[in-house]
């Protein structure tokens, strides 16, 4: 796929991450696709391999930037939710999630490159 398929992706994943992650709870709640405990935890690992993985094939270059980018963005958004902007709440977890999806999308991003 080119590139600027990949940034399309990257833009639409991050639409989905950070309306998924500020809305209102009970909304996420009755779209959730997993119904076991710690679901969440699992949407988060998937959502952030994705965006690392993506934007990863968007720019091609720069790709630790690219990790940290995705890293300070899933940190940026517990702390958004923190604030009580949203009924949402902080939780390390996720943040964990977050950090752990990321780091699996380089790895498999570097994997798949070779």
């Amino acid at each position: 796929m080119k590139a600027q398929v990949y940034r399309i992706l990257f833009i639409v994943c991050l639409i989905v991450i950070t309306y998924g992650s500020l809305v209102d709870g009970d909304t996420v709640n009755r779209v959730s696709l997993f119904k076991f405990e710690g679901s969440d935890k699992v949407i988060h690992f998937i959502m952030y391999m994705s965006l690392t993985f993506i934007g990863l094939n968007a720019i091609q270059k720069r790709e630790y930037w690219m990790l940290l980018f995705c890293i300070a963005y899933g940190v940026l958004i517990e702390i958004l939710q923190f604030s009580n902007l949203t009924n949402r709440s902080f939780e390390i977890l996720d943040i964990i999630a977050n950090i752990s999806g990321a780091m699996i999308g380089f790895i498999a991003y570097n994997r798949f490159k070779k």
